[in-house]
């Protein structure tokens, strides 16, 4: 049995929508996949309201000869719909949470918002060779625009995950809000739901095209930190606890498997390389009373680099253009341009700069500088 002939099928419920009693062509029942769907006999509200109501009110279906006009916005209750015009519809994701018996609601967005959805997203769903660019340049839209229930919903669909209801993302709440400190550093809906979507993706398979991923974590970045400067680039797998806690210069490379403890508060400078699985504490615990803990911001100076599976305590300050060296657990300062290596980490030698400082040591972390062009 295919899911359009399941007994309660919400699309059943569409007005509009074939009944499931009777026999229907594959026309009527045309389903492209589940990311992008067209109906072609659901028929939806337009941005300029209907029967006297003003934008922005909720408005049922009801029937033929609403919503079409081309690229109208249709939000609903657990997703939203783009209509293309010639009475079609795409519907970015389904929806797939409304009881049995039970009714539909949509909202209807003022001209001011529903601007943002239009044609970029309309051609990242049905773009004939998918080179995931429409999908990056909807994606921005998007979260440049804020993000709430629905507009991460929306991002979720694009990166290929499953849209959760609207009611569920409300209410959520992300590890981070459990730890001590965020009684001190909340998080708006926005901070929850950025945090959210950096985790998320790490779970799909498109985090694994680095022409994608790369992008993609920029763009959220930008929103979530306190600063991200320019060629921001993150592998897989880096994880934080609070965001907003992150100041980051321009040209900053982190390697997969990262862990950056930043409820103290983490500074990084322009061109700084991380390597991978490195760790970063900024808080510890009293030995005496684990309740008991302070924090302690660490600092990484332009042109540093802290090669792999380095430990880096709280409060530290890594000095402009010196080196971590793999392995090392860094529980002092580390003055600029020199070496450390150990455990605990001492100074070994100067770095071998040959005379170059800055720009000349060429921090160019990507073959021909991919992803370090803006």
């Amino acid at each position: 049995m295919n899911s359009m002939d399941r007994p309660g099928n919400i699309y059943s419920r569409i007005p509009g929508y074939p009944d499931e009693n009777r026999k229907t062509s594959c026309r009527d029942r045309q389903i492209l996949r589940p990311a992008r769907c067209r109906l072609t006999s659901l028929y939806g509200v337009s941005a300029s309201g209907q029967d006297g109501e003003e934008p922005g009110t909720p408005a049922p279906v009801r029937g033929p000869g609403l919503g079409r006009e081309k690229n109208t916005v249709l939000f609903m209750s657990d997703g939203f719909g783009l209509s293309t015009g010639e009475k079609q519809w795409i519907l970015i994701f389904p929806v797939s949470t409304c009881p049995a018996g039970g009714s539909l609601s949509f909202r209807v967005l003022p001209e001011q918002e529903w601007y943002l959805w239009n044609s970029a997203i309309v051609s990242a769903m049905t773009a004939p060779r998918d080179s995931g660019l429409e999908r990056l340049a909807a994606i921005e839209q998007i979260v440049q625009g804020g993000l709430d229930e629905a507009r991460t919903n929306a991002v979720l669909s694009l990166i290929g995950i499953p849209p959760l209801s609207n009611g569920f993302l409300a209410v959520m709440k992300i590890y981070s809000e459990y730890l001590p400190k965020s009684e001190e550093m909340t998080f708006s809906k926005e901070q929850r739901l950025l945090h959210f979507l950096w985790d998320a993706f790490e779970r799909t398979p498109v985090s694994l095209a680095t022409n994608f991923a790369i992008p993609f974590r920029r763009i959220l970045a930008k929103k979530l930190f306190q600063q991200c400067g320019k060629n921001f680039c993150a592998e897989a797998n880096v994880r934080f606890n609070f965001g907003q806690a992150i100041s980051a210069g321009d040209n900053l490379f982190i390697n997969c498997g990262t862990f950056l403890d930043t409820k103290g508060g983490l500074i990084i400078g322009d061109s700084v390389g991380i390597g991978e699985f490195v760790r970063i504490f900024t808080h510890n615990h009293s030995e005496s009373d684990h309740a008991e803990r302070t924090y302690d911001p660490v600092t990484i100076k332009d042109y540093a680099k802290i090669y792999s599976n380095s430990l880096i305590f709280p409060g530290v300050t890594i000095g402009e253009q010196a080196i971590v060296a793999g392995g090392a657990v860094v529980t002092k300062d580390v003055p600029p341009n020199t070496l450390v290596a150990g455990i605990p980490a001492k100074v070994i030698r100067q770095r071998k700069n040959e005379g170059r400082v800055r720009e000349e040591l060429n921090h160019v972390w990507l073959n021909r500088g991919a992803f370090q062009d803006e």
